[in-house]
């Protein structure tokens, strides 16, 4: 009989905790894991088990407590027997042989037992020393890493902090950012009123032009006198001297047909500086605007980007126990979605042997003879809890994401562009010839901006004079042949289209 208090090495009053420690370090110990191809250690991991489950159940361990002590008893009357026996047959030589020989046997089991005994006792304390020191080691190791993570979290607050005094210093700077571009909305406003004063005096000029040329003498001289106050103290505020005459000789008419000339000519050229900077202006402050347009769309595209994907794994998932899930598809896909998912799967599950493919083809198609019939489908559907008002709208949904994805799509290639549109701007600012050119390019064509053959021109002039760049050259020479921001001039553009040839230039010459 196997005594289980002497496999978990524990007394026979040894309490619960006692044995279920002694258990635990003994599993771990013997443990097939730690013992791979050990048989003996399998066997003993065996007897452990087996030792635990009945002491650490009250009855059974009050059952083999009571099986223990009738074995004792029994070993007892056993014992007597023997002695009686011994005692009984001493006077035979043989019998006395016999007896000295089990008595021999006897003590060498016993002496067996107490080496293994002690042998038992030695592991056991080994093993628990060792069991301390990897706890130990185990815990010094715990705590230097949580030491380590405590370092880490210390970086990252420092690193928190920083971000949020940056973000500080950022709001700070967009403030000033706003300030300015405030004072430059205010600017323009004030020229846009200068320019509307400056319209009203030059259209003025102009009536009154028009009516010195019909009437020289007549007209000119009725009006002369109230004008000729109003010169005056412009012509004074300049610091400009003229003596008008009075006598009405043709002296007044020349004088006056000059000053209001000259007049005409700078506030033609004021409005030209002025409308140029303004349509400047204009078209960066548009170019920007559109760019907050496209970040904002896309920001929120984005977010849309990720709900919608929460909400398709949401959809496949209720799909997934259905017959739709059979055929891999959602509950609202269309008849031709349905369609050509099954093919694809009668197909793939055709060509394939063996019973599980069979029976999977045989799911698939009695899948598909459901909700490939039109009206079996609608049951099916009623039967799901799935409304034809659901599918609907499920499918507009999936009609309006397509719609936003292809305005991301377009919308990233236009934020590329004006992004690289930037790009071109600055590096044309900074003298790069061949930005000059690219530039030059796209306003003489007309790229995703409005067509402007002055600008043009202008860049294309930049590339020429300084860098001799021989596209730019050709490109100016195309300017003044078609008169695109320039008089045309057939003299100048030949000659530019030869000084192109002679840079290196690879373009033709255009025929007339």
């Amino acid at each position: 009989m196997k005594n289980y208090y002497k496999i978990l090495n524990v007394k026979q009053t040894a309490t619960d905790n006692e044995i279920k420690t002694s258990y635990r370090q003994l599993a771990k110990r013997f443990h097939p894991d730690v013992n791979p191809g050990n048989t003996d250690a399998a066997r003993k991991f065996a007897d452990i088990n087996e030792a635990y489950n009945v002491l650490s159940d009250s009855a059974r361990r009050a059952a083999f407590d009571t099986q223990l002590r009738q074995e004792a008893i029994k070993a007892q009357a056993q014992a007597a027997a023997q002695a009686r026996a011994r005692a009984g047959y001493a006077r035979s030589g043989k019998q006395i042989i016999l007896t000295e020989a089990q008595l021999t046997a006897q003590i060498q089991a016993q002496v067996q037992y107490q080496v293994q005994s002690q042998l038992t006792a030695v592991r056991d304390s080994a093993y628990k020393e060792g069991y301390n020191s990897s706890y130990v080691a185990g815990y010094n190791s715990t705590a230097k890493n949580i030491s380590s993570l405590n370092g880490k979290l210390a970086l990252l607050a420092h690193e928190n902090d920083r971000l949020k005094k940056n973000a500080e210093t950022d709001k700070a700077e967009r403030a000033e950012i706003e300030q300015e571009l405030f004072d430059r909305d205010r600017l323009l406003a004030q020229n846009a009123d200068r320019l509307h004063v400056l319209e009203t005096q030059l259209q003025w000029m102009r009536r009154a032009t028009a009516t010195a040329s019909a009437d020289p003498l007549g007209a000119m001289m009725s009006n002369i006198g109230d004008r000729a106050a109003e010169l005056s103290k412009e012509i004074a505020k300049d610091d400009v001297k003229i003596e008008i005459p009075t006598d009405g000789s043709a002296l007044i008419q020349h004088t006056r047909r000059k000053q209001i000339k000259e007049e005409l000519d700078a506030l033609d050229l004021t409005l030209k500086k002025l409308s140029k900077e303004l349509a400047e202006i204009d078209a960066n402050n548009a170019r920007k605007k559109k760019l907050a347009e496209i970040e904002e769309f896309l920001s929120s595209a984005e977010t849309h980007a990720a709900d919608w994907a929460k909400k398709l794994r949401a959809d496949r998932r209720l799909a997934k126990p259905t017959l739709y899930g059979t055929l891999g598809v959602l509950i609202w896909a269309t008849d031709d979605e349905i369609a050509s998912a099954y093919e694809k799967l009668n197909a793939k599950y055709s060509a394939k042997t063996g019973a599980d493919s069979a029976a999977r083809l045989q799911k698939i198609r009695d899948a598909y003879s459901v909700i490939g019939n039109p009206k079996r489908r609608k049951e099916y559907n009623a039967s799901i809890g799935c409304t034809d008002a659901k599918i609907e709208h499920e499918r507009k949904l999936i009609k309006e994401n397509e719609g936003l994805q292809s305005r991301y799509r377009n919308s990233l290639a236009g934020k590329a562009w004006w992004v690289r549109f930037d790009e071109l701007s600055s590096m044309s600012l900074a003298g790069d010839a061949d930005a000059q050119n690219a530039l030059g390019e796209l306003y003489y064509n007309g790229q995703n901006i409005d067509r402007d053959p002055s600008q043009a021109v202008y860049w294309f002039r930049e590339a020429f004079l300084h860098s001799h760049h021989p596209d730019a050259t050709y490109n100016l020479g195309l300017c003044y042949l078609n008169g695109d921001g320039v008089h045309p001039n057939k003299i100048i553009a030949n000659s530019l289209f030869r000084q192109a040839e002679i840079l290196g230039c690879k373009k033709s010459k255009p025929t007339d």
